[in-house]
């Protein structure tokens, strides 16, 4: 996931952009994306983490699909 990249819920509703990716230190591998949503440029929102494993490319979207229940409400703050 690069910065910047669109997000959107399970109803096709954008939620916000990639704002940081979160790697894990030991491993070096991806563990989930801080999003930040709302705003202008995504400022103003608060910045909410999404597991990297709750997330998937959707090309038709050009971007990535959050499977989260309740849209933004799931996601913890980061």
């Amino acid at each position: 996931a690069a910065a910047g990249a669109a997000v959107y819920a399970r109803n096709n509703t954008h939620i916000g952009k990639v704002a940081h990716v979160m790697l894990d230190k030991r491993s070096g591998r991806v563990t989930g994306v801080q999003l930040a949503s709302g705003g202008l440029f995504g400022a103003g929102g608060e910045p909410r983490a999404i597991p990297w494993a709750a997330l998937s490319y959707d090309p038709h979207l050009q971007g990535y699909r959050a499977d989260i229940p309740d849209g933004l409400r799931g996601a913890p703050r980061a």
